[in-house]
């Protein structure tokens, strides 16, 4: 039986999902003990520092190896309160929370780049934790990952579809020469199901169409 331990990396938002489904892994495989990294750093498993990553990326490091698990939709999300009071139609008519420079290469970024022009900025935010409750708190509209935003109760979706833009994917991820590793490869096996069991949050259908 596959047995030691697994170090997994993944970021602070991912890391939600999956601390859900590690009671099911512990019990699938009690002898191999997971050692979760929350980090939104690839660079811990390009250096050896973690063994797996779970990442939200458009194209992941060709130093390494996995499996596309789901596609990642966005869409914009505004507090209950915030939108009571802001009833706008016109997007750009809003407060928005930025981000700043530690955010500047997501896809979230290029998209306010892309469709947002002298657009008010509230505030701005480093983690994408915080851009989630600044928006539960009111302080303007956001572009989130549904798997983000759709879980948060007291946020509500402005844009009921996800957006066409911006896109990204979930991938799970290892380096070459541990693939085969038998503790390696369990948990991969193990988490690429569990995982693509969340599909539908990850792509934005669990809401879709619906008012929250």
């Amino acid at each position: 039986r596959p047995s030691g331990a697994v170090r997994i990396t993944t970021t602070d938002t991912l890391g939600v999902v999956l601390m859900r489904h590690l009671p099911a892994m512990r019990a699938a495989h009690p002898e191999i003990q997971p050692e979760i990294i929350i980090s939104n750093a690839m660079a811990n498993l390009t250096r050896r520092e973690a063994e797996i990553a779970i990442r939200p990326t458009p194209a992941p490091s060709e130093l390494l190896v996995g499996r596309r698990v789901a596609d990642i939709a966005h869409a914009v999300y505004g507090s209950r309160a915030y939108l009571a009071r802001r009833s706008d139609k016109d997007l750009s008519a809003h407060d928005w929370i930025g981000l700043d420079d530690a955010l500047a290469g997501t896809v979230i970024a290029e998209w306010m780049r892309d469709k947002l022009h002298a657009t008010r900025i509230s505030c701005r935010v480093d983690a994408l934790p915080a851009l989630r409750d600044a928006a539960a708190a009111g302080l303007g509209l956001a572009v989130l990952p549904c798997y983000v935003g759709d879980l948060a109760p007291t946020l509500r979706r402005v844009t009921p579809k996800a957006l066409a833009e911006p896109r990204s994917a979930l991938w799970l991820l290892t380096h070459d020469d541990l693939k085969r590793t038998a503790r390696i490869r369990a948990t991969l096996d193990f988490l690429a199901k569990a995982l693509a069991s969340e599909r539908a949050l990850f792509e934005g259908k669990r809401a879709e169409g619906a008012r929250r």
